[in-house]
């Protein structure tokens, strides 16, 4: 195989055994009749004994064809790259709208709760520190941005939810196990905006690509 410089172009040369086609086999006869003393030339005996006649073929590539290949394969790995990018920010971002969920159920058992419950009550509090250790798994978890191309149409959107910086976690209020009821309320009131951000960046992330 070898390139030539001058006329661009990928030449490769490929030898094929002709053992595929029939062989013809003659006979001699002498004069008196009888068959030679030599015996006759069999197919098996030409395969056998390397005399197996050959084809040379030339092939011939441009070598833009070659360098369109090559670059089909960098658009392939870039197209996987991207869309595994684009997959992992998707699931950070439904997880933590979930664990948002989560936290507004639980925080909507005591503002919807009637009569109040009272500053001492024990199921009360458990309801505020299973909030707490929900609002400790949204926050070891990090949500990675988009690749660059859809992470500079949605930046402004991802700055309000991660001013902290490019790849972080979704910031949620923090309550204490004593916490007041109007405490209560407002972290949930703060929830549903928080969701709502969530739900905004991963529509507008899906309706860039």
């Amino acid at each position: 195989m070898r390139v030539d410089a001058a006329s661009s172009l990928l030449q490769s040369t490929l030898s094929v055994p002709l053992v595929s086609q029939p062989l013809s086999v003659q006979k001699e006869v002498s004069a008196s009749g009888e068959n030679p003393a030599s015996p006759p030339r069999t197919p098996s005996a030409v395969a056998d004994g390397g005399g197996a006649e050959q084809v040379s073929v030339n092939i011939t590539v441009p070598k833009q064809t070659i360098e369109t290949l090559e670059k089909i394969g960098s658009v392939t790995e870039l197209l996987n790259s991207t869309a595994k990018s684009l997959r992992e920010t998707g699931t950070s971002l439904k997880l933590s709208s979930d664990m948002i969920a989560q936290m507004k159920e639980q925080l909507g058992k005591i503002v919807k709760n009637f009569p109040p419950f009272p500053p001492e009550s024990a199921e009360r509090r458990d309801i505020l520190m299973s909030y707490q250790a929900i609002r400790e798994q949204i926050n070891q978890m990090t949500v990675p941005p988009p690749p660059a191309p859809v992470y500079e149409r949605v930046a402004y959107l991802w700055h309000d939810l991660f001013p902290t910086g490019r790849r972080s976690s979704v910031n949620t209020p923090e309550l204490s196990p004593t916490a007041t009821d109007s405490q209560v309320k407002q972290a949930e009131e703060q929830l549903t905006f928080t969701r709502a951000a969530v739900t905004q960046l991963r529509e507008s992330i899906g309706a860039s690509l």
